[in-house]
């Protein structure tokens, strides 16, 4: 990613500073040549004052309350990735976080919808880039391990166990895969397989 070229990741919006320098700059520009236009020309020189001061004031009130809004999203994680996946949908690590998010405070089934959006998107994201004749981006085992996560506390280990050897066939010294692979197979009865994975891992 470049400084000068947009962002399509809300979270890194910073890059967007170098750019809208020269907007900025241009935009005062313009500013400071209407006022010399409207200080050359006395006649209603008082009134056009005013309104530059008014019209200068509703803007500044503005880019103020987006600004609260901006940090008080910031300020609250889970705010900030709903946030992220209203203003990008098709962004599959904005569903992950979110998922994380969730999942961070005990909704694991909201959780788990978001991991799945997630895998969904990625998959789409993967197969358009074949058909173009591009690299792929490859598979990521932490959105499988996630969603094994999601689905081992909802007490669907069998679920949860081909989550977690999906993430290891991606990822295979993936050893928290390892781990939890072995607790839902263990949840599950299957004690020589949880023995097996969790002495891997």
């Amino acid at each position: 990613a470049s400084s000068f070229m947009p962002p399509s990741d809300p979270l890194v919006e910073y890059r967007m500073y170098l750019p809208l320098a020269a907007i900025v700059t241009l935009m005062a520009l313009g500013v400071q040549t209407a006022a010399l236009r409207f200080a050359a020309d006395p006649a209603g020189a008082a009134r056009r004052r005013l309104l530059a001061t008014a019209l200068a004031g509703a803007v500044a009130l503005v880019l103020m309350s987006l600004t609260v809004r901006r940090n008080q999203e910031y300020r609250d994680e889970l705010l900030l990735w709903m946030r992220t996946v209203e203003v990008s949908p098709g962004n599959p690590r904005a569903h992950s976080h979110l998922g994380w998010e969730l999942a961070e405070r005990g909704r694991y089934e909201d959780a788990e919808a978001c991991y799945r959006e997630a895998l969904r998107l990625q998959e789409e994201l993967r197969l358009a880039a074949v058909a173009s004749g591009k690299k792929a981006m490859p598979a990521n085992a932490d959105m499988h391990y996630c969603l094994g996560n999601s689905l081992l506390m909802q007490a669907r280990y069998a679920e949860a166990a081909q989550s977690y050897r999906t993430a290891l066939q991606i990822k295979p010294r993936f050893a928290k895969a390892h781990l939890y692979l072995g607790v839902a197979l263990l949840q599950a009865d299957d004690r020589p397989g949880a023995e097996r994975h969790l002495r891997t891992a």
